[in-house]
Parts: structure tokens; sequence; C-alpha cells
């Protein structure tokens, strides 16, 4: 009921910028929710991160668990780190 909650007031935002901040707000909700926190940090391939110093990174921010949750859910279904707006050429 709470995502449903904050996924409405996210859409019914008229400015952009207060719509994208709604949605962020519900990534992290869910995210959260995951128990993400202190899991191995890994990139969208699932390689471990290491620090500088060589030790394993762990999740420990809402970048780190939004990110988390979006290769969870969208690895499976065969997206790839070139399947977004980072890899797409300028104006288009």
């Amino acid at each position: 009921m709470l995502y449903a909650t904050l996924l409405g007031e996210a859409l019914r935002e008229a400015r952009a910028d207060f719509m994208y901040v709604r949605l962020w707000s519900l990534l992290e909700t869910i995210a959260r929710s995951r128990n993400y926190i202190g899991q191995p940090l890994v990139d969208w391939s699932g390689v471990q991160q290491v620090s500088n110093a060589g030790t394993a990174m762990t999740i420990q921010h809402a970048r780190e668990q939004v990110f988390e949750l979006l290769r969870d859910l969208l690895v499976p279904m065969g997206f790839s780190d070139g399947s977004f707006a980072g890899n797409s050429a300028f104006g288009s």
C-alpha cells in the first residue's frame, strides 16, 4: 500500500523535477525494505568491488541500495549496463 501511495503521489506531481525526487524516494523505500546494507557491493555484472586498500566493499548508501535493487530486478530480465541512456548517442 505504501508503494502504491508513493507512486500515486509521484505521478500526480506537475513538475518533472519534483516527480523525479518522489520516484527516487519510492526506489529508496523499496530498496531499504530488501535489506541490502552490508551485502557485497558489486558492479552490474556481479563482480565484487574492492577499495583502494584492497578490501571488499559493502552496500552502505541509498545510491548503492537503489543500484542493487535495479540490478536484482533487471539483470535476470536480460538488461545489460549498455541498455540505458549512458550508452546512447548525443542528441538521440
